[in-house]
């Protein structure tokens, strides 16, 4: 379920694209803010089943959270050297999804 992080690890290591310094650097600094937006959301538990008074400030993190990352990936460096056809900007919308539904879907 980690497919933004398989599309980064895809780039990392292609035999013939990605190869060049800029593209490393990116990846790289790209790797870390990612890292980041993994770790604080793997940190947050819910929503669940059973509605709670925490679910709104919990969903409002986690939007914040997407924001942040969102707007570190659309730099103009960074969607310039990796367009959409590399679907790295699109695969966090996916990503998102999973951390929006993942601990809801585990109780069933």
């Amino acid at each position: 379920m980690y497919v933004h992080g398989q599309n980064l690890e895809q780039k990392e290591n292609h035999k013939s694209k990605y190869r060049d310094t800029e593209s490393r650097k990116y990846l790289t600094e790209i790797r870390a803010k990612y890292n980041e937006w993994k770790s604080a959301n793997e940190q947050l538990l819910g929503p669940l089943i059973e509605t709670t008074k925490q679910d709104s400030e919990l969903l409002i993190k986690r939007v914040e959270f997407l924001n942040e990352y969102k707007n570190f990936l659309e730099q103009q460096h960074y969607c310039e050297k990796f367009d959409s056809r590399s679907n790295l900007h699109s695969s966090v919308l996916e990503k998102f999804m999973y951390y929006l539904f993942k601990d809801l879907v585990s109780e069933f």
